[in-house]
């Protein structure tokens, strides 16, 4: 049996867990929006200011290779979880997925120190949302 690549594994526990959420799609179209609730379904997405790229690159720019991971030659991806909220703030940043050698704790450290982002609306009105992101670690 071919065993599957990180990615692809990645994408499909994804897809498992947006799935079994609380809630399907259908509900979803008719819930009305909650003041305190966040969202993990939106119409327009949380966005990075400048897009995806300029992200790729703040996080390049920002990102120092532990020494310990250095030393270890560990490398890897490091998922984390963290609320968008309706202002735009990075909120409740949790780590998913860890490899360890303080890339876990710097992977954080990135994410928490990120400008605002262009919050994410749903049925036209602003509203915080659930986002993961992986970052990887490379030598």
């Amino acid at each position: 049996m071919k065993q599957l690549n990180f990615n692809t594994r990645f994408i499909i526990l994804s897809l498992v867990l947006l799935l079994s959420c609380n809630k399907n799609t259908e509900d979803v179209k008719d819930q009305s929006v909650k003041e305190d609730e966040t969202f993990n379904f939106v119409e327009q997405l949380p966005e990075f200011p400048g897009g995806p790229a300029a992200m790729t690159k703040f996080i390049n720019d920002n990102m120092r290779y532990p020494e310990e991971a250095k030393l270890h030659k560990v490398a890897g991806t490091v998922v984390i979880q963290f609320v968008v909220t309706k202002e735009g703030k990075i909120t409740n940043v949790t780590l998913t997925r860890g490899i360890g050698y303080g890339c876990d704790e710097e992977a954080l450290r990135v994410i928490q120190s990120m400008p605002d982002w262009k919050p994410g609306k749903y049925k036209n009105k602003e509203v915080p949302v659930n986002f993961i992101l992986p970052v990887k670690f490379k030598l």
